[in-house]
């Protein structure tokens, strides 16, 4: 596979295994910590409102309970029950005015000095069975103060009491005078009933939608039955989803005596996960977006600076190779990695081009003295005969009958034609002249066998091969 194409589809495989992996951390790290963070805000949320019912329980307590139990007035009251305190501090508008349902005043023994309970909306009387005609028990959770190294003006009892009626904040003090001395002359108890009207009031002080169910009454729903069993110390609170949209938080009030007394729920609008996906939706769009552009200005920087210019020298390689042509040099100004290596290129080729041409340098004088020799082979085996037959035809030459020849010519000139030798002259001259005649027509024959093996000696020495140069092939 080419680096064309294998270079983008790494590329292409790099961005599609950073896609799935960026989902993932989403889904299973940024999504979960939205989660988390929507469950935090609920559980304050939840928190709030519990704070806020001990805000009510905490202001019941020290600015009317307080006021009222720590006053001369009560602690005479207690003592001989006067009917002018009863006029002027014990009527209706005390009640709802101050939002009480139960007003409650014994002595030290638990005997009721006065009582009432009253429905603060319509007025009416009521009867609350924890809190009858007669008084409480001396050992009733209400009256245990714990005296004992404890400022009289901290003894309290408040929480939540459970009546017959529904769950009620209430407050306990003793009854002391204005100027927070005793010895307590009884207990001063106020009471207001946790219910829907109370709780609405806290829902729009707090901004938390929640509802309250007394824990043993009905009607009890059987989904907090079971959330209820869920909730100990170790979990004080759980969080249910109702749906996509709303987050439920449960969580239990414990009354005076740590028994659960209520069973709490606030209902949380889930925003934050929404909008953490809105986000993470966006925030991918906008990341394969991204990744899309990078890959895209990726693709044309590698072809532009990678791609192109090594397809460049592949291709000049290859024609290196297919057509032998060592002088071509690569054309390629550049001053990175690619530049150098173009450059180391152009100088291999041009080393192999020396080597070439000292190679075929060398091969040349390595032939020419091969073939030197070779025509000196040829050349000593062409002259040996000739030097053969040049010896024997001095040979020849020098016992040619010349002499006698020359005496018997002088011999004729001497005598002449009357001379008694000249038979023997004439047959000495003929027999000479046949003897010339032979050495002349071996002569002939012998010069014809010199002037042929002259002949190739002369096509030996005209060779090209022997003794002319040819110019290598660069």
């Amino acid at each position: 596979m080419s680096l064309r194409l294998r270079i983008p589809l790494m590329v292409l495989v790099t961005v599609g295994a950073y896609v799935p992996l960026d989902y993932a951390i989403q889904r299973w790290i940024v999504l979960p910590s939205f989660e988390a963070l929507e469950r935090e805000e609920a559980i304050e949320d939840m928190e709030r409102s519990a704070e806020a019912i001990h805000r009510e329980l905490y202001h019941l307590s020290t600015t009317l309970c307080f006021d009222w139990a720590s006053w001369d007035d009560t602690y005479q009251f207690v003592q001989d029950r006067n009917s002018e305190y009863i006029k002027a501090n014990l009527v209706l508008s005390t009640f709802t005015k101050n939002n009480l349902n139960l007003l409650y005043v014994v002595n030290t023994n638990g005997e009721l000095v006065w009582g009432e309970a009253h429905d603060c909306e319509s007025g009416e009387l009521i009867e609350i069975p924890q809190f009858p005609p007669s008084g409480l028990p001396p050992d009733h959770p209400l009256l245990a103060f714990g005296v004992d190294g404890v400022p009289l003006d901290e003894l309290v009892v408040d929480g939540i009491y459970r009546t017959e009626m529904g769950p009620m904040l209430i407050v306990s003090r003793p009854i002391l005078t204005s100027e927070i001395t005793g010895p307590p002359r009884g207990a001063l108890i106020m009471g207001r009933f946790l219910d829907d009207a109370l709780v609405k009031t806290i829902a729009e002080q707090t901004r938390v939608d929640f509802h309250v169910w007394a824990v043993g009454k009905k009607p009890f729903p059987k989904t907090a039955k079971e959330i209820l069993k869920e909730i100990d110390a170790n979990t004080p609170r759980v969080i249910r989803e109702d749906g996509e949209n709303v987050l439920q938080v449960y969580s239990v009030l414990n009354d005076i005596v740590g028994k659960p007394a209520v069973l709490m729920r606030a209902n949380l609008p889930r925003e934050i996960t929404p909008r953490g996906k809105t986000a993470m939706n966006y925030d991918r769009l906008l990341t394969l977006g991204v990744l899309l552009a990078m890959v895209g200005v990726l693709l044309v920087l590698l072809q532009r600076m990678v791609i192109g210019p090594i397809a460049t020298l592949s291709k000049h390689a290859r024609s290196v190779a297919r057509d032998g042509d060592l002088r071509a040099q690569l054309d390629m100004d550049r001053n990175d990695e690619i530049g150098v290596l173009a450059f180391r290129f152009n100088s291999m080729l041009k080393q192999l081009r020396e080597a070439q041409e000292r190679q075929m340098e060398e091969s040349y004088y390595s032939g020419m003295a091969a073939l030197t020799s070779k025509a000196l082979r040829d050349i000593d085996s062409a002259i040996d005969p000739v030097i053969l037959q040049l010896s024997e035809l001095r040979g020849d030459l020098e016992s040619a009958p010349l002499e006698q020849i020359r005496q018997a010519k002088t011999r004729l000139s001497e005598d002449g034609p009357s001379s008694p030798h000249l038979d023997d002259l004439s047959r000495l001259l003929s027999e000479a002249d046949e003897a010339l005649a032979k050495m002349t027509h071996d002569a002939k024959t012998r010069v014809d066998d010199l002037l042929e093996r002259t002949t190739s000696l002369d096509m030996i020495l005209s060779d090209p091969r022997y003794f002319k140069r040819t110019t290598p092939n660069p």
